[in-house]
């Protein structure tokens, strides 16, 4: 229907300003939903887990938070700019291979991240650093999810990234309910809590990856590596001007938790982040 024709349609206006605002107030929701999961998982986490493993669970986490900002900067923005203009089969290759070179950057930092917990048990002779291993393996999942929600945002696609991070974090806050109700002794820890992350992160992906690939916005396949070193290298050039923008946001958010465990331990750190949760 031309705009013409549009006019003569009782509530046109209305109906025009509704379909505009949609993208806005489903991305207000998306936020919201997201603040309040993550309010009321962290609340729960800190009232039930002993003080030190809460303070281990944060670490994780804001090492997670700080992943998520490094792959806004080389992957996730730059699709959001690069591509939000493009149309069909181009759109459809540069997403296809820039999500080939997520996969493999995740790839990359779990297996490195994976190798210094591994050196670091050696030097302490212990199993201290097992939940860094944890945290590798939960750094995919986690990554994968972040770059479906953030594709659909390319595409104005709002409601669908709300309904992804709906089922992402409701289904981390279910986990975490389980687990505090469990009636099984010391079902709940620290690394318990980033298992449920993981799984909920896991699922949600492959439903917003099929979603994509339904959406005519992503093939299964990634196009080889020189398709994919083409993408990220188009990728780069525009994010490298952000990674240091998110690097200083990310310490000036949550350095100050990593420097108390560094200099106070696990236990003033769970202190510290049950105290600060907003």
């Amino acid at each position: 229907m031309n705009e013409v024709a549009a006019r003569a349609v009782p509530g046109w206006r209305g109906r025009v300003a509704w379909e505009r605002l949609r993208p806005a107030g489903w991305s207000v929701f998306d936020q919201c939903c997201v603040s309040a999961l993550n309010f009321v998982s962290s609340w729960l986490l800190a009232r039930s887990l002993p003080t030190a493993q809460f303070g281990t669970f944060a670490l994780a986490y804001t090492g997670l938070m700080l992943v998520t900002g490094l792959q806004n900067a080389v992957i996730a923005q730059p699709h959001n700019v690069l591509a939000a203009s493009w149309k069909d089969s181009r759109y459809t290759t540069f997403t296809t291979r820039l999500w080939g070179a997520q996969l493999l950057i995740s790839l990359a930092g779990a297996a490195l991240l994976a190798i210094a917990a591994a050196i670091a048990n050696l030097i302490a002779h212990a199993h201290r650093f097992d939940i860094v291993f944890l945290l590798a393996l939960v750094m995919v999942p986690w990554m994968a999810q972040e770059f479906v929600r953030r594709v659909l945002y390319t595409r104005a696609a709002a409601r669908d990234a709300a309904f992804n991070d709906l089922l992402c974090f409701g289904g981390q806050l279910a986990g975490v309910l389980i687990l505090v109700n469990s009636p099984v002794p010391g079902a709940l820890t620290a690394k318990a809590a980033l298992v449920v992350i993981g799984v909920a992160s896991l699922l949600a992906s492959i439903v917003g990856l099929v979603r994509l690939a339904g959406r005519g916005e992503l093939q299964w396949g990634w196009g080889g590596f020189a398709g994919v070193w083409g993408a990220w290298r188009e990728a780069w050039g525009f994010g490298r001007w952000l990674l240091a923008q998110n690097i200083v946001t990310w310490f000036g958010v949550n350095g100050n938790i990593w420097v108390v465990g560094a200099l106070l331990g696990t236990h003033a750190v769970g202190v510290y982040r049950a105290v600060i949760h907003p």
